[in-house]
């Protein structure tokens, strides 16, 4: 995080003229940190910072030939990206009110060592609208300063804490933020920066490591979600939402990825964007924990660069490098930071790279389109949209499929119910010459229609189904019996026997599980043939024979085959 004091020439400068007889004086601040309550990445642990700014040299000799010694005057503190204050203390009322309250003190400390006096750090209004917050320090006896509160962003987003105009006489500062957030990346690079500016012109800067720890045991679950919104029954323009969520206490998300969702596709009308100028797309909001409700509520959507078109009014092809075709999140002052995403019309990706390490609640992007119109048509098919974020902890990437939700689109059509077929059987009466009737019958449920529960099967004359082959079994255990049935000269595939009986000559067969086909194969002692039967089979004068069967199915629909 670089130092927010740019003018430090300046200032040397202007000291020099206002006392032209001051020697050159020389500070050299120093830094120490005490991070004994924790060093765990995300949490929120009290953090003592001690800054000595005693001055090696220096003396300031007036006209009458008093002279004082020197002390800071301007003081800036730069905090690593990840190490935040929670600017959300009291529902985010610290931040707007002109005086401090209990509830929004944020630090305490002291001035010139232990002996010296007491300072209390409170959160109020910013005094600069480039400032998130103002820090009001007030010191035993009175003196009160306000420090600005900025959000910097170079090289990385992070808080900057600076002081202007502090009372002579300061030559060192120890004060204890109570509940920063550390940062959700446990890189060993992290400093916290002083820079002073001592009433003499001087300057130094300092730094310090801050130690961050247990990255890698960090929850990471993000989500993500997307509702299109059709915008009327004769149009297939849409405004496209999407959103991520994240729950508390996660590692911060540093890259997302997403694919554009099935269905939906790129209007002509974002040409002009490309070839042209950039030009606003949509809106971005997000939420966070540590920031008040509306910090990141309106930042816009930049879409640019130089792309070819069909004239189907559709995006189909890039005239330049992917890389060069991006999508640039962007949210105004105080808190003002841009994330820049390659697009991909030919992988259907959106890449934002280089998140902040702020903890987001939820991060939405809707997509609304130009001046033009939409961004984006659908054709309301249903789908998902697959996500890959990227933790800001060193852990790997979590591969996440969300809900697509559409709005507006016309209800699905009713299924149309499919008729169900009608059964079918075949089958053979053969060996009837030799007085050993074999009867073979196959039956199949019709197309759409449930399965088969019983048959009856129905014999031509001269054959005939006997009452001898059923043989019935009793079998009691205790006061209970159960009673089966076994068939002698029967054999099933495909299905198994509950119930056998002949009634009117017929025999009627019902299965334990009702079946898509079964297979049956009947003979003695089942089957009995009459010898007029045999002797015109002899003959091979016995004509066409004509089995008939009732099959049932499981919804109780009957339908008679004739198998010949």
């Amino acid at each position: 995080m670089s130092i927010r004091i740019a003018l430090a020439g300046l200032l040397v400068a202007a000291v020099t003229a206002i006392f032209p007889g001051v020697a050159a004086a020389t500070i050299a601040p120093t830094l120490s940190l005490n991070q004994g309550a924790g060093t765990t990445a995300g949490s929120s642990p009290a953090t003592e910072f001690d800054i000595d700014i005693t001055p090696l040299s220096g003396v300031v000799e007036d006209a009458l030939g008093e002279v004082s010694g020197d002390s800071v005057r301007n003081l800036t503190v730069s905090f690593p990206k990840g190490f935040l204050i929670n600017l959300d203390m009291a529902g985010g009322a610290c931040v707007v009110a002109s005086t401090p309250s209990p509830a929004c003190q944020i630090g305490s400390g002291v001035i010139n060592g232990p002996a010296g006096k007491a300072l209390n750090m409170y959160l109020v209004a910013a005094p600069k609208p480039s400032d998130v917050a103002g820090v009001e320090t007030t010191v035993e006896g009175g003196s009160t300063v306000i420090g600005d509160l900025a959000l910097g962003t170079s090289p990385e987003v992070g808080f900057d804490l600076s002081y202007s105009n502090l009372p002579p006489g300061i030559t060192e500062i120890q004060f204890t933020l109570s509940g920063p957030r550390l940062p959700t990346s446990c890189s060993p690079t992290e400093n916290v920066t002083v820079g002073a500016y001592s009433w003499q012109g001087s300057s130094g800067v300092t730094s310090a490591p801050l130690t961050v720890t247990g990255c890698s045991s960090m929850p990471y679950a993000p989500a993500a979600a997307v509702t299109v919104t059709k915008e009327s029954p004769q149009s297939t323009n849409a405004v496209v939402v999407t959103t991520f969520t994240q729950g508390p206490g996660q590692s911060a998300t540093s890259a997302i990825e997403f694919g554009i969702p099935t269905g939906l596709k790129v209007n002509k009308v974002l040409q002009p964007c490309f070839s042209e100028k950039p030009c606003t797309v949509g809106t971005v909001a997000a939420e966070s924990p540590l920031l008040p409700s509306p910090a990141l509520a309106h930042g816009t959507l930049t879409l640019g660069d130089s792309i070819s078109s069909t004239g189907s009014g559709e995006v189909t092809q890039l005239s330049a490098p992917v890389a060069g075709v991006t999508l640039t999140m962007s949210f105004p002052p105080p808190y003002a930071f841009t994330v820049s995403a390659p697009v991909s019309f030919t992988e259907h990706t959106i890449s934002f790279v280089g998140m902040p390490d702020i903890p987001l609640s939820s991060l939405s992007l809707t997509f609304t389109g130009p001046p033009g119109g939409p961004a984006f048509a659908t054709s309301c098919e249903k789908g998902t949209i697959a996500t890959t974020f990227t933790p800001q902890d060193g852990n790997p990437v979590s591969k996440v499929t969300g809900p697509v939700t559409n709005v507006g689109c016309p209800a699905p059509a009713p299924a149309v119910a499919k008729t169900a077929g009608s059964p079918t059987a075949s089958g053979s009466l053969t060996e009837l010459a030799s007085g050993r009737p074999k009867l073979q019958l196959r039956a199949t449920h019709g197309a759409n229609a449930p399965n088969i529960a019983s048959m009856s099967i129905a014999l031509p004359a001269g054959v005939d189904f006997k009452d001898a082959a059923l043989v019935k079994h009793r079998v009691c255990n205790g006061a209970s019996c159960q009673t089966s049935v076994s068939v002698k000269g029967l054999s099933l595939s495909g299905a198994n026997v509950r119930s056998a009986h002949i009634q009117g000559g017929k025999l009627v067969i019902s299965f334990k599980r009702a079946a898509a086909s079964v297979s049956l194969t009947a003979r003695g002692p089942l089957l009995a043939e009459s010898r007029a039967l045999r002797f015109k089979a002899r003959q091979q004068t016995a004509g066409a024979l004509v089995a008939r069967l009732r099959i049932t199915d499981a919804s109780g629909s009957s339908t008679v085959v004739s198998v010949v």
